[in-house]
């Protein structure tokens, strides 16, 4: 037992890696998970390293340590390991907020997509009408299974070349758009 901390540890981290973010990602379109990453991941890291320093700060200040080596050490040590952290995990953390942002549903958006099927390569895109959004077999796979399997379950016919599919996506707790059927 005197390693059960660290197999614990191993025992969590493999769930949280091959289990739990795979299993986030397929109810997302993966644009909309690199923008939530290029727009929102790393200001949210820095509120968060913001609020551990203000704590840290208080808790130092309130044991009246006016020493100011004893103050900044502390400070740097928890930006330094928070940054290390947030880039090393950033996969995980991001999942984890993916995960929390089907907590609530805020409200609805419905899409409309035009099927595109190029034959040469078997390759299948989906474009909205504002082309922000592309579905494709290549980076969605997952999302499309889902698509076919409710296409099937519905009794509809099979998606052809030049047609429009209306996809109504459920607009989370951060605001970023899911499909939770």
């Amino acid at each position: 037992m005197k390693y059960k901390d660290n197999i614990i540890y191993i025992i969590v981290m493999t769930f949280l890696l091959f289990y739990f973010e795979p299993s986030q990602k397929k109810f997302y379109l993966k644009n909309d998970i690199d923008n939530f990453e290029s727009d929102y991941y790393w200001k949210m890291i820095f509120v968060i390293i913001i609020l551990i320093l203000l704590f840290l700060s208080w808790r130092i200040l309130k044991v009246k340590e006016n020493k100011i080596k004893s103050l900044l050490f502390p400070l740097l040590n928890v930006t330094f390991y928070s940054l290390f952290i947030a880039f090393i995990l950033q996969n995980i953390i991001i999942s984890i907020v993916l995960f929390t942002n089907r907590f609530i549903d805020r409200s609805q958006t419905q899409m409309i997509y035009k099927v595109e099927y190029y034959k040469a390569n078997n390759y299948l895109k989906i474009i909205n009408e504002k082309k922000s959004d592309t579905i494709n077999n290549v980076l969605e796979e997952e999302f499309l299974n889902r698509l076919e399997n409710l296409r099937i379950k519905k009794k509809l016919k099979s998606i052809i070349k030049s047609d429009t599919i209306h996809i109504k996506f459920k607009n989370g707790l951060y605001g970023i758009k899911y499909k939770n059927d």
